[in-house]
């Protein structure tokens, strides 16, 4: 089964670190879920043990959840949002809201960059978190 489908070893870590990430943001909610997603991420990354997995048989299944799923869920999350909701909330919030997506994404970058992140993966997560990372809304 996984001879014809290489990407699916991958797949399954990427379910159970969005997992993980879900159980750290359940029991500190202080902390989104984007940003423990993000850290453990990075402290695995690091690992010396999960190197040789991470670029092998896992490569292929990490790159499915990197590309086609984040692509497809920051799809699903745009639908949410309509000009006309944006363009209620006045001139003022809608600059503070550039100014901290701005901010965000200059420093998230910059720690991919001193994390020595490989390839585009600084620029992925840095436009994931930046556009999609926000603490949970009141009722």
């Amino acid at each position: 089964m996984i001879r014809s489908h290489p990407w699916l070893p991958g797949v399954a870590v990427s379910g159970a670190a969005a997992l993980a990430a879900w159980g750290v943001y359940a029991v500190l909610p202080a902390v989104p879920l984007l940003t423990a997603a993000v850290a453990l991420g990075i402290i695995v990354a690091q690992l010396p043990a999960a190197q040789a997995p991470l670029s092998g048989f896992l490569a292929p299944g990490l790159s499915v959840a990197a590309k086609r799923f984040m692509r497809l869920g920051i799809v699903l999350l745009g639908l949410k949002l309509s000009l006309v909701d944006i363009a209620g909330l006045g001139w003022v919030t809608i600059a503070s809201v550039a100014a901290v997506v701005l901010f965000t994404f200059g420093s998230t970058f910059w720690l991919g960059r001193l994390f020595r992140l490989p390839g585009h993966q600084p620029l992925l997560i840095t436009t994931g978190f930046a556009i999609c990372a926000h603490p949970p809304s009141e009722p």
